[in-house]
């Protein structure tokens, strides 16, 4: 006798990936022929894993159409199985399943809008931190201040991009008919939940290394630093400036100092 397990597997790619030969024994014989049956299924599957796909990525799915999407919606469920029983999850890796297939095309755009989009549905979904404590910070003696680290907010993302990917995403919203130059530069976003709503909002490239850096548990001398070597060759760097934006947007919200009166 066949285990469950074997004939759940068998099911599954009968459904999804269209190999129904396996799955015919098991068939009882009705008036629908068995393989008519199966298509039926395969179908039902197939337009509801799309249907999630487009739930998470309404922008991928406007840039490319309905007939695109399509395609790429079923190779990509073939490519990427499912691994969670969340059907919200499913979603997680199509920026590397358009990375694969977009990169070295004039579509190569398409993976960070996508990762963009996927870093709203990630911060729709979680749970909301507290905002910086400024008063707490402004309490530092000044000559502690290279000894702070700070700590990512869980409830934002950073995605960065030498695609001006926020403009692509806030063009693309119903109602919005307006083109983007491609060549416009790059754009770094913080997605944060704030107040039960998404906020995209823009930083420049200093406060994005500035994050980049706080985000490997860097202190904030070891980052200063870091930055000054970047932004070398007569290249200014505000770090008053980053670090206002990164605590403006939301991505910062919390710190730590060895001295524990200091600690938030």
């Amino acid at each position: 006798m066949n285990s469950l397990r074997s004939l759940q597997e068998r099911c599954y790619r009968a459904f999804l990936l269209g190999e129904a030969e396996p799955l015919l024994p098991e068939l009882m014989s009705r008036e629908i022929p068995a393989p008519i049956s199966i298509q039926v299924y395969q179908n039902n599957a197939r337009e509801t894993y799309r249907k999630a796909l487009a739930a998470n990525y309404p922008v991928v799915e406007r840039l490319v159409g309905d007939d695109c999407f399509r395609g790429f919606a079923l190779k990509y469920m073939r490519d990427y199985p499912s691994t969670s029983g969340d059907l919200q999850r499913f979603g997680a890796t199509l920026p590397d399943f358009l990375c694969e297939h977009y990169r070295d095309s004039r579509f190569a755009y398409l993976p960070d809008v996508a990762r963009l989009e996927w870093a709203v549905e990630e911060v729709q979904l979680s749970r909301e931190s507290g905002p910086l404590d400024l008063d707490a910070l402004s309490r530092i003696e000044p000559e502690h201040y290279t000894e702070v680290r700070f700590h990512r907010s869980e409830s934002a993302r950073l995605i960065c991009s030498p695609y001006p990917i926020l403009s692509i995403w806030r063009t693309n919203q119903p109602g919005q008919e307006t083109e983007v130059d491609l060549s416009s530069g790059a754009e770094h976003v913080v997605v944060r939940r704030h107040a039960g709503s998404v906020q995209l909002n823009l930083i420049d490239s200093a406060a994005a290394s500035l994050a980049a850096h706080l985000g490997d548990a860097e202190t904030l001398e070891e980052a200063t630093a870091a930055l000054d070597s970047e932004f070398g060759d007569g290249q200014s760097f505000d770090l008053t400036t980053a670090l206002q934006q990164l605590t403006g947007t939301g991505l910062l919200s919390r710190f730590t100092l060895e001295q524990p009166t200091y600690s938030q």
